[in-house]
């Protein structure tokens, strides 16, 4: 199974490169149907790979494993010297398998590339260089839609679809933590106009929230609700850090 998540990381990371990504060629100079040594990736395209990650690695459903298999899963007793001791002392006091643990792992990686401030500066920088960009603008509105898109909309199904598995709410808690680091704590290198843009989505974010969290049919689901909280948490913390 690791082996199955390592590789279905490896990927999904791939997809990011296509984010504020360029084509670079290394064409000589006189040479035949010779193109420019940086052009940037089509809008188009960069929408499409997003929209992958969305469906692919940050959905409730992007990483479904069966509850029969996961129950199978158990820890290997086995031990030969010359390998770890993968049982006893070095497991830990877990014997099942941490599928949550290792799928937070892949989407907080996606999410690190995804809002790294190289990743930002090469969006904004794109806008120069090309007349049909992909922008900074609605690249933070396409991650906060794919997110938290189910929270705060006009149905009546609200946060019932938080009840599903953990990792959804783990990996919107981690977008609204970088968020909010962008806002009281921006690390170097990262645009302004990131900055902006990230205080405006936990605003956004906030605003769904407090919709849901109103609606009578969002009783008794404190886990479901528990994320929406943060982000109103992070957007009072931010208000007040800046």
């Amino acid at each position: 199974m690791d082996g199955l998540l390592e590789q279905y990381g490896i990927a999904l990371g791939l997809a990011v490169k296509y984010v504020g990504g360029q084509y670079q060629s290394r064409n000589h100079r006189g040479q035949p149907e010779a193109h420019d040594p940086l052009a940037p990736i089509p809008a188009a395209r960069q929408r499409e790979a997003l929209d992958f990650l969305a469906k692919r690695g940050f959905a409730a459903d992007a990483f479904t494993v069966s509850p029969a298999l996961l129950n199978r899963l158990a820890s290997d007793r086995w031990t030969h010297w010359g390998i770890a001791d993968n049982f006893g002392v070095w497991t830990g006091p877990r014997l099942d398998y941490d599928l949550d643990d290792k799928v937070l792992a892949i989407q907080s990686g996606l999410l690190n590339g995804l809002l790294s401030p190289s990743l930002l500066g090469r969006l904004q920088e794109a806008e120069n260089r090309t007349a049909n960009p992909f922008r900074m603008s609605e690249f933070f509105d396409l991650m906060t839609r794919s997110l938290w898109s189910e929270v705060g909309g006009t149905g009546g199904s609200g946060l019932r679809a938080l009840e599903g598995p953990g990792t959804r709410r783990d990996v919107q808690r981690a977008y609204v933590d970088r968020l909010a680091q962008m806002v009281v704590a921006p690390p170097a290198g990262l645009p302004d106009d990131a900055r902006a843009l990230a205080r405006l989505q936990l605003t956004r974010i906030d605003a769904r929230a407090s919709q849901s969290a109103r609606r009578p049919d969002s009783d008794g689901r404190l886990h479901a609700r528990a994320p929406a909280r943060d982000a109103g948490a992070h957007q009072a913390g931010a208000r007040s850090r800046t």
